[in-house]
């Protein structure tokens, strides 16, 4: 069960690991704390098995997480089967660890913020670590960003806006192939033109135009005529009868 620092008018202690409820209702919001012990079993009030953490609403299965703490200040939560649980906002499905400020997601609507005391210097490994220049301020964690950041990321998942990206990517190929064959087209109609520009002789000589070759073909009738003329007066001379 959590403590209500609200009614009981308990001081939380900062240097050990507990989880503090965030509220919509500011009035609601951080009164619940949820001290940590080395394991902790969080799900509905109503499951037979013992629950260390009680909650519910939406989404909150009967069984639906653990919180283990390792050497008192290592802290792991561990997703039950299809439990819907999220760490800053993403989706875990396996075992994960958890670092002072983190927000959690529990279900539909139960939101928390852990707190996880760390020695100076020192990091979830136990290995000597650098100070931060700058500490993130955990009280601007609030409900609204645990809240804007899950709304966020599943926007990022969501396969319909997925579905929407690859229908856009696939559209422009499309586009661009459409062009590409419309742009061959216009090449070829080009070139087709350009061969019917192209005079019919490929050999250089020039071809005669209508009215040259009527011309020679008058010409040739007035020679041919000239021609039956003579065969006629030499006929006459040898005083050959013409034949009728």
């Amino acid at each position: 069960m959590g403590i209500s620092v609200q009614t009981s008018g308990i001081k939380v202690e900062r240097n050990k690991c507990f989880l503090v409820n965030l509220n919509a209702d500011p009035s609601l919001n951080e009164l619940l704390v949820y001290y940590l012990k080395d394991h902790n079993v969080a799900g509905r009030a109503d499951e037979e098995t013992q629950t260390d953490i009680q909650l519910n609403g939406l989404g909150i299965m009967p069984r639906h997480c653990t919180i283990d703490v390792e050497n008192d200040i290592d802290v792991y939560i561990s997703p039950c089967e299809n439990a819907k649980v999220y760490v800053n906002g993403s989706a875990v499905t396996s075992k994960t660890s958890l670092r002072y400020g983190d927000r959690i997601l529990l279900g539909n609507y139960q939101f928390f913020r852990i707190n996880c005391p760390r020695a100076p210097g020192v990091g979830s490994s136990g290995t000597t670590t650098p100070e931060p220049v700058a500490q993130p301020v955990t009280e601007s964690f609030d409900f609204d960003y645990a809240q804007n950041e899950v709304m966020m990321q599943e926007l990022h998942n969501d396969p319909v806006q997925a579905a929407m990206k690859l229908i856009e990517v696939q559209h422009q190929k499309d586009k661009d192939g459409a062009l590409f064959k419309q742009r061959e087209a216009y090449e070829q109609e080009l070139a087709a033109l350009k061969q019917q520009l192209v005079p019919k002789n490929s050999s250089g000589h020039h071809q005669p135009n209508s009215r040259q070759e009527d011309r020679r073909i008058e010409d040739e009738g007035t020679q041919s005529q000239s021609g039956d003329g003579s065969s006629l007066g030499i006929g006459s001379s040898l005083g050959v009868e013409p034949y009728e």
